[in-house]
């Protein structure tokens, strides 16, 4: 249970990283 909440996690962050960037391109 703990990897997976670990991975969810994981997922989770790369999602925002991934909102932020779009965020930035769309910005430019």
């Amino acid at each position: 249970m703990k990897t997976f909440s670990a991975k969810k996690e994981e997922v989770q962050r790369r999602w925002v990283v991934v909102d932020a960037e779009d965020a930035v391109l769309g910005r430019l």
